[in-house]
């Protein structure tokens, strides 16, 4: 009786600490200020993550392709985009971005940190450029693990649909 006792003990403080390790996911903003992920998926807002590296060559052209074709996301579709660097030094890399300076001064879009590349790690294979959709209620709509030209055409297809969903008060299927 007491080793089943020790297996429950055990058992339960596991299933807890994974749970407390996923509400723990934090991103950190280039002015320090720190933002939960769980928080940012909870906004009501459908929203893309795009993760980078200053190093990774891809990155910067997928995330050239999302700043041209995203001003519409934000009005049309009330959405979000979060350009997530994986960098060690963060307020550096984007400093370095113009392209990406002049895009985060529009509504919607937000430049954060990933420390320790916990959450990217949470929700990828590795690979970079990761860019994750997720719908207004938080929920992982569609993931992309590689470069592909024209993403942002097909991220904008997907923020219709949920934008449509949503007033319609039906779901989208992946």
């Amino acid at each position: 009786m007491k080793q089943l006792y020790i297996i429950l003990v055990c058992l339960f403080s596991m299933c807890s600490g994974k749970s407390f390790a996923q509400n723990t996911l934090q991103l950190q903003a280039t002015n320090g200020e720190i933002f939960k992920v769980d928080e940012l998926l909870a906004n009501n807002k459908a929203k893309v993550f795009v993760f980078w590296s200053n190093y990774c060559k891809l990155c910067k052209l997928e995330m050239k392709g999302m700043r041209n074709i995203g001003k519409e996301w934000f009005e049309d579709y009330e959405a979000e985009i979060y350009f997530v660097s994986l960098e060690n030094y963060p307020s550096d890399t984007y400093n370095k971005q113009e392209f990406l300076a002049e895009f985060l001064t529009e509504k919607g879009v937000f430049a954060l940190h990933d420390q320790q590349m916990k959450f990217f790690n949470s929700v990828s294979n590795g690979s970079i450029p990761t860019t994750l959709l997720y719908n207004s209620k938080g929920e992982l709509v569609q993931q992309w693990s590689a470069y592909d030209d024209g993403l942002e055409r097909s991220v904008g297809m997907y923020f219709k649909k949920l934008f449509e969903a949503k007033t319609n008060h039906t779901s989208v299927q992946k």
